[in-house]
């Protein structure tokens, strides 16, 4: 179902895109702008094709994340509504003053959205940063923003919202990073598409900043057809990355194989944790039987039965401690191999 909705968003922004760049309807709007109502609708449907996958695929995960991708999602959405704006007023052929105060109100609030979103995020995880203070948030913007002010031949307000939003797009970024670091090794590539996401809405903006600053009335033809908007292409399409990589760690559970080890079934319950610091001292313990193994040896009594309590230790965080994902006792031994399972219901 996900897999062919997903084709079927696809198939239509190429369409679309086809018919804004070919379309007769079009012809009045040159050549340049047609290519940039194409990127346009590009960008808006690989958002919106990201927006969902995040979405559908955060059911099994605890309220606390699914609020911080919700924020995540709209954040990064709202990021290219002005884009979508700027694409209508060029088919309409006016831009009324209310789509230019619109397009700012959103600029403005749309990187202070993903900040909010991915802050949340580090505090489930217990990360205690200071690019996690809202008030470091905000202050840090400010005084960028102030700092705009002065340099030469910057436009008054569009300088120091972009600014504004440069900066929180940084601060996402680095919190983000530092969540990358810590997190488990499931959810790994989805925030690494992630924070390359995240520092690509710093670049758009910064991007876009230069060339007003320093070429305000336009690059030639870098301008005129849509090529500044790279930026921002390549930040939807790194979101929708994101998304995807998300939606594959979030499938069921897998089963051991059938031949597994106890080290399998150790290694098995030590993936599903999101923060593996928190589970360290306890796979220290795995360590140790690894260390003293060869290729060719096999475990003895005594070594599965320190594996079982390792696995107890896993499961017991998994099922009252773990922040993001919501794991039941059954789910997650039914994904053991018979003997496992025999060998956990044995008496401690």
């Amino acid at each position: 179902m996900k897999k062919s909705f997903a084709i079927i968003l696809g198939l239509a922004a190429v369409i679309a895109a086809a018919i804004c760049v070919i379309d007769p309807a079009t012809t009045s709007l040159g050549a340049g702008n047609r290519l940039r109502l194409a990127f346009s609708v590009v960008m808006c449907w690989l958002q919106l094709w990201a927006s969902w996958y995040f979405l559908s695929s955060l059911r099994e995960f605890k309220s606390g994340l699914r609020t911080a991708y919700t924020l995540i999602v709209i954040g990064m959405f709202l990021i290219i509504v002005p884009v979508v704006l700027f694409s209508i007023a060029l088919v309409s052929g006016s831009a009324p003053d209310w789509l230019g105060i619109i397009s700012a109100a959103v600029y403005f609030s749309s990187t202070l959205v993903v900040y909010l979103g991915v802050r949340r995020f580090a505090k489930l995880l217990s990360i205690h940063y200071i690019w996690n203070s809202i008030w470091f948030g905000l202050g840090l913007a400010l005084l960028v923003a102030g700092v705009m002010a002065l340099v030469p031949g910057a436009p008054i307000g569009i300088a120091q919202l972009v600014a504004w939003s440069v900066t929180f797009s940084l601060a996402a970024t680095v919190v983000a990073v530092r969540i990358r670091h810590l997190i488990g090794i499931t959810y790994n590539a989805a925030m690494t598409s992630l924070v390359t996401a995240l520092a690509l809405t710093a670049v758009a903006g910064l991007h876009e900043t230069i060339i007003d600053v320093i070429w305000p009335d336009g690059l030639g033809w870098y301008s005129g057809y849509g090529i500044t908007l790279w930026p921002y292409l390549l930040m939807t399409a790194f979101f929708l990355r994101a998304a995807l990589q998300f939606h594959n760690s979030n499938r069921p559970l897998s089963n051991v194989e059938t031949n597994g080890t106890f080290l399998d079934a150790v290694i098995y319950a030590a993936g599903l944790v999101s923060t593996p610091a928190a589970v360290d001292s306890a796979l220290n313990q795995m360590r140790l039987i690894t260390a003293d193994m060869n290729s060719q040896s096999t475990l003895t009594a005594a070594q599965r039965l320190t594996l079982v309590e390792v696995y107890r230790e896993l499961e017991n965080y998994l099922l009252t401690k773990e922040p993001l994902r919501k794991i039941t006792r059954e789910d997650l031994r039914s994904h053991l191999t018979y003997d496992f399972q025999q060998a956990l219901k044995a008496p401690n």
